[in-house]
């Protein structure tokens, strides 16, 4: 957790996470690390320690804007696990818009007037030709809350229907790929990441 007050930075590490002040000619290094997981950040400030409180202390006012854009999502999303979710699309009237190869806009259209854009903030979109059709994407977060919340905003847009099965769904499968010509599927683990 990460409160910021006058001049100073609060950040709370939790207890089963340890961490280590590195100083280099550049200046101080958190590294705070867990058995699954590795997270480095930079400090260019004086620090003092006391009891998993890290309280960081500044003295320009363009300081602490730098490091909230840069690192409190980069902070805050990194204490769960990967939580992984496919989802399909079963019309034509869609568009993704992806920028530097990671795909961060979806646009949908789903026989309305306007179109619907959503921004993913803080999630990837995974979308593979071999193994994944073009309607089909993988999302995967840190966070179970905000992932879940923009997903089901999705889906409310055109539930999929009887008559003509066009609409969104959350897909129940794991994601497969194909091994040669035998037509079995194998589950595919941590490649993809």
């Amino acid at each position: 957790m990460m409160l910021f007050y006058y001049n100073c930075i609060f950040l709370y590490i939790p207890n089963n996470f340890k961490y280590i002040l590195l100083n280099n000619n550049k200046g101080y290094f958190l590294c705070y690390f867990n058995l699954k997981k590795f997270i480095k950040a930079p400090i260019n400030s004086s620090i003092f320690i006391k009891n998993n409180l890290l309280i960081i202390y500044y003295r320009d006012t363009d300081f602490i804007i730098k490091y909230f854009k840069k690192f409190f999502f980069f902070f805050f999303f990194n204490w769960n696990t990967f939580i992984v979710k496919k989802i399909k699309f079963k019309h034509k009237m869609i568009w993704i818009i992806i920028k530097r190869k990671i795909i961060k806009n979806i646009v949908l259209n789903f026989i309305k007037s306007h179109k619907v854009k959503y921004y993913l903030n803080n999630i990837r979109v995974i979308r593979k030709k071999k193994h994944l059709s073009f309607h089909t994407l993988v999302i995967w977060g840190l966070n179970y809350q905000h992932m879940y919340g923009i997903l089901n905003n999705i889906r409310q847009q055109q539930y999929i229907t009887i008559y003509t099965y066009r609409g969104v769904k959350f897909s129940r499968q794991l994601i497969y790929k194909k091994q040669g010509k035998v037509s079995r599927y194998t589950m595919l683990k941590s490649k993809i990441f």
